[in-house]
């Protein structure tokens, strides 16, 4: 959509996509995506033009889907946000699903709960556990609702901190 604007939003009735032009005066919603799922987030990648939604439904519990034109086809990739085995932990939900930076071609990262970051490199095909994220020695103390870095209940985490390496750039 040239010079315009693009809502998304998740229900949990499936994913609504509104356009409108640069004066917002008039919308237009499109019928629900993934009709029947609790879509929790969808975002837009500028840089390869998909779309994401990340969905929860009783049936096949959570995953992220992906559209190449604009939601009108939905495709499921390989694999969704997964912890190993080992882990001893479950992905409950994915909550959040953003792009990288511009400098970081086909990287999207997803939150999830239990409260933990996925990354992907090829355009959310798959995705890899960011493990020393989960496994970071202030976990016990993570608090509910301080969302950073898509994970709601740990901090901002990162190589642009004045906090030594690895440690949370949060206060209090």
């Amino acid at each position: 959509m040239a010079k315009g604007v693009m809502l998304l939003v998740g229900t949990r009735k499936g994913g609504f996509v509104a356009e409108s032009d640069a004066a917002r005066r008039r919308w237009k919603v499109r019928v629900p995506y993934l009709a029947g799922q609790n879509v929790m987030h969808m975002s837009f990648d500028h840089r390869t033009g998909i779309l994401f939604a990340a969905a929860w439904d009783w049936w096949f519990w959570s995953r992220i889907h992906r559209s190449f034109d604009l939601g009108r086809t939905w495709e499921e990739p390989r694999s969704a946000p997964v912890f190993p085995a080992d882990a001893g932990w479950k992905v409950d939900k994915v909550w959040h699903v953003t792009p990288g930076r511009a400098s970081e071609p086909g990287v999207m990262y997803a939150g999830v709960e239990p409260a933990a970051l996925f990354k992907s490199t090829d355009d959310g095909q798959t995705w890899s556990w960011i493990e020393g994220l989960s496994r970071h020695p202030t976990r016990d103390q993570w608090q509910p609702g301080r969302t950073y870095a898509a994970i709601s209940a740990a901090g901002r985490f990162g190589p642009r901190t004045t906090a030594p390496p690895g440690l949370p750039r949060t206060r209090g």
